[in-house]
């Protein structure tokens, strides 16, 4: 007859001891995946009735409506770690036949002329706004600290704009990021985009 030793009993609860452990692990990923998930759904409401805007934007981001002559509102992911990604609304005011390739020329002559090595990426047509066109602009520039004191590394940033024009004012939607972050960011924006009423 088959005898379980001593010996024997310890290597089978160690063994379900190990099971357990990796079940446990296995949960807590799903457990934080879902988090995760539940806390980048978490947004706050933007509304500016003047202008007829109304935005939803990460709740951990920061909002600053503190420059009417460059932007309506910007709001900045201050999490990030190096360049801090940037979604960015603003309005300028056009002629009755103005084209949406006006306004991404004259925004690549400003930019040019005060960012590092700018340059126009490719210009297309936007279908993400709902019932209207508009194009969009992909550009990079260098982003270097004006501070020679807290010198670093460069960093490489891409920037978006989707143009549209309403009313006689171009509406200019913009998002900045870093470069190797771009992809993920751009799946925000586009959700941020869908979201936005203007």
């Amino acid at each position: 007859m088959f005898n379980l030793t001593d010996e024997t009993i310890i290597t089978t609860r160690q063994r379900w001891s190990h099971y357990f452990t990796i079940m446990l692990g296995v949960l807590a990923i799903i457990i934080l995946v879902n988090l995760r998930g539940t806390y980048a759904a978490e947004v706050s409401v933007y509304q500016n009735n003047e202008e007829g805007i109304i935005a939803l934007y990460p709740q951990s981001w920061l909002i600053d409506e503190q420059n009417p002559d460059d932007y309506i509102f910007r709001i900045r992911n201050m999490r990030a770690i190096g360049f801090k990604t940037t979604f960015q609304l603003s309005l300028r005011t056009v002629g009755d036949n103005a084209a949406q390739r006006t306004v991404v020329d004259t925004l690549t002559m400003e930019r040019a002329q005060n960012r590092t090595a700018y340059r126009l990426l490719s210009i297309d047509e936007y279908t993400g706004l709902t019932d209207t066109t508009a194009s969009i602009a992909t550009y990079q520039f260098v982003d270097v600290d004006p501070n020679p004191f807290l010198e670093g590394v460069p960093i490489v940033v891409r920037g978006v704009d989707v143009i549209t024009i309403s009313r006689d004012q171009a509406i200019i939607i913009t998002m900045l990021s870093d470069i190797n972050e771009f992809d993920e960011n751009f799946q925000l924006f586009e959700r941020f985009l869908r979201q936005l009423e203007i």
